[in-house]
């Protein structure tokens, strides 16, 4: 999966994280200028393609895409659009895709919507045939799958259409296929074809400032050495933290920890573990109530749970905007966020005060040899067929599989362009935090669970950390029976579809 740096233009107001806005940005891209047939010169040796010397004679795909309201480049990563001419990832796109265009007589272009997802269930029900693919946020996705709205893109037995989409090849995402499939049925894609997969990865935002001036020394080599863990974020956290004049912890305070209630799903998946995981035999497993999993917890809830050491963003009117204020003014040493907010701290219109880097979420202790990231699962996007597709299946497939080729391997491939692009906004010349991303998105975590939210599980840790009490083991043992039926028949339906 892509080692890049990943960042989106939003607006940062309530969670999940959402929406965004355009950067214009100066072709700086020499290989922009080239024509199409000039992006062919891809190295012999490099990863093959697989796909058949096949023209579909123009043919013209149609994707519904998240519009740029909500994320910044959620149509712009499958075709150009005017209001980003000469904007370097736009212009990459259409260089991608004019390349394709002319090899394989295929035309992509885009319909956009604020939440596409809302438009799923109606464009089957009323067989509208006018979408050739869908992308939105995961968790969303995936419960249409399960109403059979999508088409498995695996090349099953009893069919008599060819899916061309290999997903041994590295352009794909294999956390995503690996997580993600059951019953080894795939019916979503996600990789290096589009930008806002990896967009919305969770992470630790750090204010350098505060870490300097309270004499916290080098964070980064916290990560580096294995000792970034849940423990020394409480310990930095409280080292940090500082009450208002009259002793109280309020909007006016300096705060350890800046988070919301779904933190603690996000810090418990830190320690590698999900709250559903897939068995030995590819079956989905409860492990939310493991022995690690009440371990991690305990020490999650230290740090959510103590009112001195985080502010939670949910906690009150306005709370993700003031949580943002209160870190761009300085005022807090840990911001658990996804990757995308690093673009609207730059871009906002307020005082900066504040100089800022990444680190990945923390690990459950030093043991852990692994960094792990999980996405947002209402916002990192993924790719679906509709079941109204049915005269495209075959073209659709094998457009993606070429979108995903094209947007790796060529001089100017959309890696090379959104990591320029992102260099050049955010000035990140420290190459301490270039190393930092590259931990978080080689290290995402998809979370089954969360995901397909079996039963409400997905706000089993949130509940204790709003209610301020530890009550994980008994919210648990309130809906255990809910989890393992919704799984039960979720596995029917995946047996069932096709």
């Amino acid at each position: 999966m892509k080692k890049i740096a990943a960042f989106l233009f939003i607006v940062f107001l309530l969670f999940p994280l959402i929406a965004g806005c355009v950067i214009d940005t100066d072709k700086s891209n020499d290989g922009n200028q080239s024509t199409v047939s000039d992006v062919s010169n891809i190295d012999e040796n490099i990863e093959k393609i697989g796909l058949p010397d096949k023209n579909w004679g123009d043919l013209t795909l149609t994707v519904l895409s998240v519009s740029t309201g909500r994320h910044g480049f959620g149509t712009v990563q499958f075709a150009p659009i005017e209001e980003m001419e000469n904007n370097i990832i736009n212009d990459t796109v259409d260089y991608r895709n004019r390349l394709i265009e002319e090899k394989y007589g295929i035309k992509i272009v885009t319909v956009q919507e604020s939440y596409p997802k809302d438009k799923v269930a109606e464009i089957i029900q009323t067989d509208v045939s006018d979408y050739d693919m869908i992308c939105d946020g995961v968790t969303w996705m995936a419960q249409h799958v399960l109403s059979d709205y999508f088409w498995c893109i695996d090349n099953l037995s009893d069919s008599n259409v060819t899916s061309y989409i290999d997903l041994s090849k590295s352009w794909w995402d294999s956390r995503f296929n690996e997580n993600l499939s059951l019953l080894d049925k795939h019916f979503l894609v996600a990789g290096d074809l589009i930008i806002t997969d990896d967009d919305y990865t969770y992470c630790t935002v750090f204010s350098k400032s505060l870490a300097e001036e309270k004499q916290l020394g080098n964070l980064y080599d916290l990560v580096y050495d294995g000792d970034w863990t849940l423990d020394k974020y409480r310990e930095l956290a409280i080292a940090a933290r500082q009450a208002d004049e009259y002793g109280s912890y309020n909007l006016k305070s300096v705060w350890g920890s800046l988070a919301h209630n779904y933190a603690g799903t996000i810090l418990l998946n830190g320690s590698g573990l999900s709250l559903v995981e897939k068995d030995d035999n590819g079956i989905p497993a409860v492990t939310a109530n493991s022995v690690k999993a009440h371990s991690v917890f305990a020490k999650v809830f230290d740090i959510l749970g103590d009112k001195q050491i985080s502010l939670l963003a949910d906690g009150f009117e306005g709370g993700w905007g003031e949580v943002t204020k209160i870190f761009m003014d300085n005022r807090g040493l840990l911001y658990n966020t996804t990757i995308s907010s690093l673009t609207s701290l730059r871009k906002t219109d307020e005082v900066l005060k504040v100089t800022y880097g990444v680190l990945p979420i923390p690990k459950a202790d030093k043991d852990q040899k692994e960094y792990y990231n999980a996405v947002n699962v209402y916002q990192s996007s993924v790719i679906g067929i509709p079941k109204t597709n049915r005269d495209n299946f075959e073209a659709t497939t094998f457009a993606l599989e070429a979108l995903g080729y094209y947007s790796k391997y060529t001089e100017n491939s959309l890696n090379k362009a959104y990591y320029k692009t992102t260099l050049n906004l955010q000035n990140l010349d420290n190459s301490d935090d270039v190393k930092m991303l590259d931990i978080i998105l080689s290290s995402r975590l998809y979370d089954v669970g969360s995901i397909f939210n079996f039963g409400g599980v997905i706000g089993l840790a949130s509940k204790s950390v709003s209610k301020g009490v530890n009550t994980y083991e008994s919210d648990f043992r309130a809906i255990e029976d809910i989890i393992n039926g919704a799984i039960e028949t979720a596995l029917i339906k995946y047996d069932e579809m096709s």
